[in-house]
């Protein structure tokens, strides 16, 4: 149908329509720190050192959630009667198993504060990334297949990443999943925060489009642009009908008549 669009995921500047090349390559991370301007050589823009220390933090986190600290015990509460009756040493042990009930409450605050701020923004990553896949118009197997190749392809961390610092990440997961030698450098570079850089780079050269494809051409119709028909001379039914088939469109009785001829002649 006329109206079905086609639609297109393309690298800018990569290929023409239709072409299986590689995707451009994808600037290098350090060059483009490097680049910067109003920086030093050798010193760190402040958006390298924020992304450099919160891959930090995320690991030290991530460290933390896979050995959790141990519960602080509060033990039971002291009696006089444990104390031997001793008001000195009661007074002192209940005032020990106070601070230590405190600390315990605050650790377990601790805990469900950071699980609570890490759901949080799992979850709005989360929709950020729906979001950016909605806007896609390519068919959900291609996109499904594209989001599996980059899972199992890059750290969680650079996942993340991808979700957090690049403005349309389901476009560079798709991109990635079409061209995937792009992939394959980022999965090789050794550095996460270059591989985040190397992502942020990437979308600057995806570009989307649509086309909506010609329709078929109809039977017996004669091809716009195709060199024009010449009479023949001394044919006047020939002519008529000609000047009948350009009209039309329809050169069925024009290739009868000029058949008819063709046979008398022979």
């Amino acid at each position: 149908m006329a109206d079905e669009q086609d639609d297109e995921l393309l690298l800018t500047d990569v290929a023409e329509e239709g072409d299986e090349q590689e995707a451009p390559e994808t600037p290098d991370a350090e060059e483009f720190v490097l680049e910067l301007e109003g920086e030093e050589a050798g010193d760190e823009p402040p958006l390298v050192k924020k992304l450099r220390q919160e891959i930090r933090d995320r690991d030290r986190k991530l460290s933390e959630y896979a050995k959790p600290a141990a519960p602080i015990e509060v033990g039971p509460k002291p009696t006089l009667e444990s104390c031997e009756y001793d008001e000195d040493k009661f007074e002192a042990a209940l005032d020990a198993w106070k601070e230590t009930k405190r600390a315990s409450e605050s650790q377990a605050e601790e805990q469900k504060k950071r699980q609570d701020a890490q759901q949080r923004e799992f979850q709005d990553l989360q929709v950020k990334y729906q979001a950016s896949r909605a806007s896609l118009p390519i068919k959900q197997e291609e996109f499904d297949a594209a989001d599996a190749a980059v899972r199992a392809a890059l750290p969680e961390q650079v996942i993340m990443g991808l979700a957090k610092y690049v403005d349309n990440p389901a476009k560079v997961v798709a991109a990635l999943g079409r061209y995937p030698a792009q992939l394959s450098k980022i999965a090789d570079e050794p550095d996460m925060l270059k591989q985040i850089f190397m992502l942020r780079d990437l979308e600057k050269n995806v570009k989307t489009s649509t086309r909506t494809p010609p329709p078929p051409p109809e039977r017996d119709t004669i091809l716009r642009g195709s060199a024009p028909i010449a009479k023949k001379e001394g044919d006047p039914v020939g002519d008529k009908l000609l000047e009948k088939a350009l009209k039309s469109g329809n050169m069925t009785e024009y290739n009868r008549h000029r058949k008819t001829l063709r046979a008398k002649a022979a």
